[in-house]
């Protein structure tokens, strides 16, 4: 089967988008940091030196770099790397979760529908970009995110990308929510961050 890719600038200069004809994950976005003996398209990408992070969602794999080289070098061996796993790749990845941190009560209610905001208004954005966010937490009106692909070492994710996502939550959902990004939490995909 042949492979198409469109190669996509993201916000982060560090992280770009491979948008391909084939699916990838059929689940929820899954980060890795390494190779997975069990997946050889992520084997194939991290043969690939400079590699750093692997981001996989619907049709898209979003290629996080070390900042030693140029994208110009390292985009077409991304590719080739795809191109030769890709064909023989199983989207249905099904790597070991962390249980999600389960709200209740009125907490919970009030994260669902900061969801159902999120999905509707911010969550398309992001994944555009290559990217996406999890809840991490909700107090006292204070909602953390861990970014994820693309978007968790963007510069624009800490000051422009957060700011958007808390007017559209002071403007659908409550005045005084504020929102912070944990820089330091990692998404809840399962995969060992060092």
């Amino acid at each position: 089967m042949e492979v198409m890719i469109i190669c996509e600038a993201t916000p982060n200069p560090h992280a770009m988008r491979f948008v391909t004809n084939l699916e990838v994950n059929q689940n929820e976005g899954v980060t890795f940091i390494s190779s997975n003996k069990e997946i050889e398209l992520i084997n194939e990408l991290f043969k690939t030196d400079h590699v750093k992070e692997v981001y996989l969602f619907d049709n898209f794999i979003t290629i996080t770099k070390l900042h030693d080289i140029s994208w110009d070098d390292l985009a077409p061996k991304i590719k080739e790397s795809i191109n030769s796993a890709l064909p023989f790749h199983n989207p249905d990845i099904n790597v070991p979760k962390k249980p999600k941190k389960v709200f209740e009560g009125q907490k919970g209610e009030a994260v669902a529908k900061i969801e159902e905001i999120l999905n509707k208004k911010v969550r398309d954005f992001l994944r555009s970009d290559g990217g996406d966010l999890e809840i991490v937490d909700f107090e006292d009106n204070l909602l953390t995110i861990a970014y994820q692909g693309a978007c968790g070492s963007c510069p624009s994710a800490t000051a422009g990308t957060l700011s958007g996502i808390e007017g559209i939550l002071q403007n659908e959902y409550d005045e005084k929510i504020k929102v912070k990004a944990d820089m330091d939490q990692k998404p809840n995909d399962g995969i060992e961050y060092f």
